[in-house]
């Protein structure tokens, strides 16, 4: 019975690595808004100028990317085995996450460009933490572990 404690941590690393990954991408997501909050108090632009607006726009925007992506990334990362397979489990809950989301501000009528921008954003980020993912894969021998 020496293998069971390994058994056990490999099955709550599989039980984990996608609510995790999901944890951990929402605290990278805050700690991008603060970042660029206390930029923006320090810089000493006006509150109300367009340039603040646009500023917030784009974080806006750029977020749900990098919500996507480093979601995506950490799943395929933090995975014991297998993780080409949980890297695209995760793209496909990243994917259809995305368009719920798409569908039910359509549905509400919030829907506007810059959902669609950030839609768009979180897409492309997703695809870029899995392609990321696949490179770091590939360049370690820990895809040779890969069933």
């Amino acid at each position: 019975m020496p293998h069971q404690p390994q058994k056990i941590l490999t099955l709550i690393r599989y039980i984990f690595c996608i609510p995790l990954s999901l944890i951990i991408a929402y605290i990278a997501q805050i700690i991008l808004i603060f970042v660029s909050n206390i930029g923006l108090n320090y810089s000493g632009i006006d509150p109300t100028s367009i340039v603040v607006r646009l500023y917030k726009i784009f974080i806006e925007v750029i977020r749900m990317g990098v919500l996507s992506g480093v979601f995506v990334y950490l799943s395929q990362y933090f995975a014991p085995n297998n993780k080409h397979t949980i890297g695209i489990i995760a793209l496909c809950i990243s994917v259809s996450l995305l368009s719920i989301i798409g569908f039910f501000d359509f549905v509400v009528g919030a829907f506007n460009v810059v959902i669609l921008l950030s839609l768009v954003c979180g897409f492309i980020g997703a695809g870029i933490g899995y392609r990321f993912s696949n490179i770091y894969l590939n360049n370690t021998h820990e895809s040779s572990h890969d069933a």
